[in-house]
């Protein structure tokens, strides 16, 4: 699953001395977590993937269950050379889970932690890589003491504020109910999540 996003961030870790930090799937085997010049690992499988052709992007969808049993949905997207993404993380996450909110608990360089609040109330963790305004990477259905012990690791001297999390959250056992996502037409044009680049360099 070597896509555009990947070779990316292969490439910013190279030129900045491993400054940026980066989620990945470089195989079906593994999703990397990379901070600092360290990393940290997630073993599993891909058990099923899915394709989106949302014009001007490419979402790419992975069900990913970890050696533990629960599954974890990678999700990647690859925008079109003349588009960027409209808004910041946080709001691009809401539109993408049509969220009631989001709350940000921890953020590190590229990497941030959030909770997504659902129309149905549910709670879902979700860690987004974005890098600039051309690529986003993020997963969720980490449990809440999985996602704290990331942080943890991540922010092991305590020198970032972390809020604290909320514990009833939502995690996945059936890979055909995993993906949550709701990439769909009317976030084109009501939400303009994507904008052309000629847009965005006027502002």
């Amino acid at each position: 699953m070597y896509r555009r996003s990947l070779i990316l961030s292969a490439l910013l870790l190279i030129m900045s001395g491993c400054t940026v930090s980066t989620l990945s799937m470089p195989d079906q085997e593994k999703i990397v977590i990379a901070y600092d010049a360290k990393k940290i690992d997630i073993d599993g499988e891909v058990v099923k993937s899915n394709d989106i052709n949302l014009q001007p992007a490419m979402i790419y969808q992975s069900v990913f269950k970890v050696e533990e049993g629960d599954c974890i949905v990678y999700e990647t997207t690859d925008l079109d050379i003349d588009y960027r993404y409209n808004h910041g993380t946080s709001r691009t996450i809401d539109i993408i889970f049509d969220a009631k909110r989001v709350k940000t608990h921890f953020t590190f360089n590229n990497l941030s932690f959030l909770q997504v609040e659902l129309k149905n109330s549910q709670t879902v963790n979700v860690l987004v890589h974005q890098s600039n305004d051309e690529y986003l990477t993020f997963a969720y259905g980490f449990s809440t003491s999985e996602f704290q012990k990331m942080i943890d690791t991540i922010n092991a001297d305590g020198g970032s504020k972390v809020k604290p999390l909320k514990r009833d959250v939502i995690t996945f056992s059936d890979p055909d109910k995993a993906i949550i996502s709701q990439w769909r037409a009317e976030m084109l044009v009501i939400d303009v999540i994507f904008a052309p680049l000629r847009r965005m360099m006027m502002r």
